[in-house]
């Protein structure tokens, strides 16, 4: 599908898996869908919101993901490239390597990159 508004929209329960979805404004609130394997190019995300979402093995590339809103999401597998003018803000997520990261964060890698920093005797910041 391609050039379709869904913006302020509200889906639940709702198989997306597989769908291909160029150049459209996802500007929803997306609860418990199913997004496995889904293309998402081009696309606005910003102020979306997925809660407890399976994202495994999702392509979403090219993608404003202005302050997109991830919340027990499952991202497995994903691919997640985009821009913003702010970052996405991540709950209790699995991030693309399968590894769980609790709680909140804007950055789905910060305890790599703080340990890594450690280990170097750098400054963190």
């Amino acid at each position: 599908m391609q050039n379709i508004s869904l913006s302020g929209a509200g889906f639940s329960y709702v198989n997306l898996s597989s769908i291909k979805l160029r150049q459209c404004d996802l500007t929803a609130q997306f609860n418990y869908c199913n997004f496995r394997d889904a293309l998402i190019e081009s696309c606005n995300l910003g102020w979306a919101w997925f809660y407890d979402c399976d994202l495994r093995g999702a392509n979403i590339s090219v993608c404003n993901l202005t302050s997109t809103h991830f919340i027990r999401v499952n991202l497995q597998g994903a691919h997640l490239s985009g821009f913003g003018e702010d970052p996405c803000n991540f709950w209790d997520v699995v991030r693309y390597d399968g590894v769980f990261v609790p709680g909140f964060t804007l950055d789905l890698y910060i305890a790599e990159r703080i340990a890594e920093s450690k280990t170097r005797g750098n400054d963190v910041f």
